[in-house]
């Protein structure tokens, strides 16, 4: 009995401590879920559209987090929902630790619906249009457009025209063939003359006159007739071009005719329309023909034809060479080109294929004369010219005054004389430099008109300073400065350099050269005392000591004081020096060899006595030297011997009354 109450009291002692251990548990957990739901916070998610609201699901791919009925829940961390619908596209969202609690809205796009539309039977270019807008022209049509009716039209030219309405919805994709129905048509045929067998895509269709249904499509239309030309046609039944009519008018057979023409390379007509000789050519059988062959330099050829069958003819036209006499005279004899190859002399006669020939007749130290002569058998070609020798040509050529681009007037001279330059022992203010020579002056020359101006200079030199402004002398530059001057001028116009300069140096001249040079001291002699007067002077206006008025800018009374010398009663306007052209163009027609600037010549100065009496012919002086000619009087000149034609000095550097004027060989 005791031990029975013993077990009892431990049962009973077991129970209750069970309970208080479950207790414990009970209000453990109890307690941890208070604390667990103090600490997660919800996020409630707002979806919209309704529809996409009423589908949607929550997933959570980033984070530690669950989602129940739209509302996320999360302890710590950042988190990454998705938030999907059918027919929408799904969307991320991002929610922080700072996010957690606060209400989130995401607005899902509607995804759209896809039209895969063909034909049956399948053709090309289906002109595919969707509630009125042309979307394609092709076999067949994929487009996306949102959920929603739609009415599709499918065109195609040789169908009739199929209209249906469909659906599209969200994220389908919707598979529709479309039925064609053939457009039924009507052809037509008719023929000149009637009764011609008619085929249409290769099957026998009737004759002539004829009329039967036809479906949409390119059909191929053949008309054959005994004793015609077959034909072909391509006709088209369309759903806006449903009746075809065709009226042909058959040909007669015709022969098929090639030629064999030689030379080749002529020109050929038939019936006087032209025609290419190397193609084969249909004519009508039982009509004439007019064929002609020709080529130039050969007789034409001309036959008649009629052909009776239609099998293949050849037509034969071998043309004969054509010649032509050609007489080729000249005053004097020279040699005669015939297209490059030479013929003989003249007087030549000639017998010449009737083409065009060019004929060059030339002799040396002639200008060559060019013809070109076409010879026939009709006549004798007569080609009589008079040669001109070069320079003649040259002359005629030339112009008798031009101006350059840097504004350099220059007029031609053309001597052709002989003259003495210098001046006599007993001629006063004569000095001993100033040889007797017997010059011939043969080569026409050009001389500018006026000495080179600041201005032009510049525009070869901008280191050049000139004291006064750009109309004034270019005066203080060397020899080899003016020398230089004409080289540049010459490159610039595409003419010959007359001076050959190395450096600051005189390499040598090339005498034959158009280029610019300097006048040579004949010429300035010349041009001062013998140019446009009837007998050769002392001075350059004349044989008296008196200067005239308006003459040139020389020491006058104004120069008192500035110079030694000086013209006492004369007055010119100018103390110094004066813009070139100030004054009166001299016998010559150039200004300014009387006075103003001094002028550099060509030659190099020497005080070699000439040691015979003979002629120079164009002379250029000795080939080198330190010291070069100076002629001319300047504004500094107030005596008897500066202001003679023949005063000359050997200058070897610049001086401030001492410029240049310019000239050329023709």
């Amino acid at each position: 009995m005791n031990e029975f109450k013993d077990q009892l009291q431990q049962a009973r002692q077991a129970q209750r401590k069970a309970f208080i251990i479950a207790g414990t548990a009970i209000v453990g957990i109890l307690l941890f879920v208070v604390a667990l739901i103090g600490y997660v916070n919800g996020t409630p998610i707002t979806i919209k559209p309704k529809d996409a609201s009423e589908i949607a699901k929550l997933q959570i791919v980033n984070g530690i987090a669950g989602a129940f009925s739209k509302v996320v829940y999360s302890m710590t961390g950042d988190i990454t929902v998705l938030v999907m619908a059918g027919g929408f596209a799904s969307q991320d969202i991002k929610i922080t630790s700072d996010d957690r609690g606060k209400p989130r809205t995401v607005t899902l796009v509607e995804l759209p619906g896809k039209l895969i539309a063909t034909t049956v039977p399948p053709a090309d270019k289906n002109r595919w249009t969707v509630d009125g807008q042309q979307i394609a022209i092709a076999p067949s049509l994929t487009h996306t457009a949102p959920a929603g009716k739609y009415r599709l039209e499918t065109d195609n030219q040789h169908f009739e025209i199929a209209e249906q309405d469909l659906v599209l919805r969200r994220g389908k994709t919707l598979e529709v063939a479309v039925k064609l129905n053939a457009v039924k048509g009507r052809l037509d045929i008719n023929s000149r003359p009637d009764g011609a067998e008619v085929r249409i895509d290769g099957k026998g269709a009737g004759t002539t006159p004829l009329s039967l249904d036809a479906f949409g499509g390119l059909h191929r239309i053949e008309i054959r007739k005994d004793g015609f030309e077959s034909l072909a046609d391509d006709v088209e039944i369309t759903n806006t071009n449903r009746d075809i009519s065709r009226n042909y008018r058959l040909e007669p057979v015709k022969a098929l005719i090639s030629f064999d023409a030689k030379p080749k390379g002529g020109a050929l007509f038939v019936n006087g329309r032209k025609q290419a000789s190397d193609k084969q050519l249909p004519l009508a059988l039982g009509v004439p023909h007019t064929l002609r062959y020709s080529k130039a330099g050969y007789f034409p050829k001309i036959k008649k034809v009629t052909f009776k069958q239609s099998s293949p003819k050849r037509i034969e036209f071998r043309l004969k060479l054509e010649m032509g006499a050609v007489d080729v005279r000249s005053r004097p004899s020279a040699t005669v080109l015939i297209n490059g190859k030479s013929a003989g002399q003249t007087p030549l006669s000639l017998q010449l294929p009737a083409t065009p020939q060019r004929i060059v007749i030339k002799r040396s130290g002639y200008r060559e004369v060019s013809k070109k002569a076409t010879p026939s058998h009709k006549r004798t070609t007569i080609i009589d010219v008079k040669l001109q020798t070069e320079r003649a040509a040259r002359l005629a050529e030339s112009p008798e005054s031009y101006q350059t681009d840097t504004g350099i007037s220059l007029k031609l001279f053309q001597p052709k004389l002989t003259f003495q330059m210098g001046a006599p022992r007993h001629q006063k203010g004569q000095r001993a430099n100033e040889f007797i020579r017997n010059i011939k002056l043969t080569r026409p020359f050009y001389a500018s008109l006026h000495e080179i101006t600041n201005g032009q200079f510049r525009r070869f030199s901008k280191d050049h300073n000139g004291s006064v402004g750009d109309k004034f002398p270019a005066t203080s530059v060397t020899w080899l400065d003016a020398a230089a001057f004409c080289n540049w001028l010459s490159k610039r116009e595409n003419l010959a350099p007359f001076y050959r300069l190395a450096g600051n140096r005189l390499k040598g001249i090339e005498a034959k050269a158009n280029g610019y040079r300097l006048l040579s001291e004949a010429e300035w002699e010349w041009l001062a005392r013998k140019a446009g007067k009837s007998q050769q002077t002392v001075f350059p206006w004349g044989n008296t000591t008196t200067v005239p008025s308006n003459f040139g800018n020389i020491a006058d009374e104004e120069a008192r004081g500035k110079v030694r010398f000086f013209v006492s009663n004369f007055t010119d306007g100018f103390a110094e020096l004066a813009p070139v052209g100030s004054f009166r163009p001299e016998s010559s027609g150039l200004f300014d060899l009387t006075g103003n600037a001094a002028e550099w010549v060509h030659d190099v100065y020497s005080l070699r006595s000439p040691t015979s009496a003979r002629t120079e012919v164009d002379p250029l002086g000795i080939a080198d030297g330190p010291t070069h000619v100076a002629k001319g009087s300047s504004w500094r000149s107030g005596t008897r011997t500066t202001l003679r034609a023949a005063y000359r000095d050997g200058v070897m550097d610049r001086r401030d009354d001492l410029g240049f004027r310019i000239g050329r060989y023709l």
